[in-house]
């Protein structure tokens, strides 16, 4: 009986060891997950689930947020795969791509920052690759990393702030303006929170000769975490509303900013 409690001892002794040498298991990387129900108007299309995580890229870490979703609606079966991928430290965007297959249709896009503000944007179109010039600064975003990133980056909370976004679903460029619209409470199918709300205006870029309006806002509430609680497009009566969270988002914000209540 005695030699059976030894390995209980010897492990005990080598984790006073190991505590005295100062020494620990590393930490698990962080990662967070949620689930989102999405309609069009009042017709339920399905869910679709966002990841949240930490991963070593060629010369950084990155915040990689992937976004899976099973929709149907008029009896097509729609899968919609999205990955974006960040800079650890602002959260500056360095990759991001989407896929989109319909029944028999398949579209995708894919777009890559490289320095001096060149973006690579592969398009799945016989024409191929076409690089876009955009000038210093100028912020470039992926549609979709913008939605579900923002809370994370608290654009125009001081005061409004312009993006060019890049639309993989439509394959253009978009020119969209945040604005603070303060915070309310709203309730989801998750529950009832606090959330602040911002209003993008989103228009087709083109060079403006003068400060034209928005074709369309946008509204979008985020939680304290910076997560997505709810996206609402009036025009086109999109919606997505948090079914599920579990992890916090607060080990993703950007490490050169405090942290705040946003």
């Amino acid at each position: 009986m005695r030699f059976l409690h030894i390995p209980a001892l010897g492990l005990v002794v080598l984790s006073a060891m190991l505590a005295a040498c100062g020494a620990s298991p590393p930490l698990p990387a962080p990662i967070a997950e949620g689930t989102y129900m999405v309609s069009i108007g009042e017709v339920l299309l399905g869910n679709s689930h966002v990841r949240y995580s930490l991963t070593e890229g060629r010369e950084e870490t990155l915040v990689r947020i992937e976004s899976q979703s099973k929709l149907e609606g008029q009896g097509v079966v729609v899968y919609d795969s999205t990955r974006v991928e960040l800079e650890r430290t602002e959260l500056k965007p360095r990759f991001s791509r989407k896929i989109i297959i319909a029944g028999p249709e398949r579209k995708f896009a894919s777009a890559t920052y490289g320095p001096d503000s060149l973006v690579t944007f592969l398009t799945g179109t016989p024409q191929g690759e076409f690089p876009l010039y955009v000038t210093a600064d100028t912020l470039v975003h992926d549609k979709e990393q913008l939605m579900l990133s923002m809370g994370l980056l608290g654009y125009g909370a001081d005061r409004p702030t312009t993006l060019r976004v890049l639309s993989a679903d439509s394959q253009q460029q978009l020119r969209v303006v945040v604005r603070e619209q303060g915070r309310e409470s709203i309730t989801v199918p998750m529950g009832t929170f606090d959330a602040r709300k911002v209003r993008l205006g989103v228009r087709r870029h083109r060079p403006p000769t003068t400060f034209d309006f928005p074709e369309r806002d946008i509204f979008i509430w985020y939680g304290s975490d910076g997560r997505m609680l709810r996206y609402h497009d009036p025009e086109l009566q999109a919606l997505w509303m948090v079914i599920s969270f579990d992890g916090s988002l607060d080990a993703f914000r950007p490490q050169s900013q405090a942290r705040s209540g946003s």
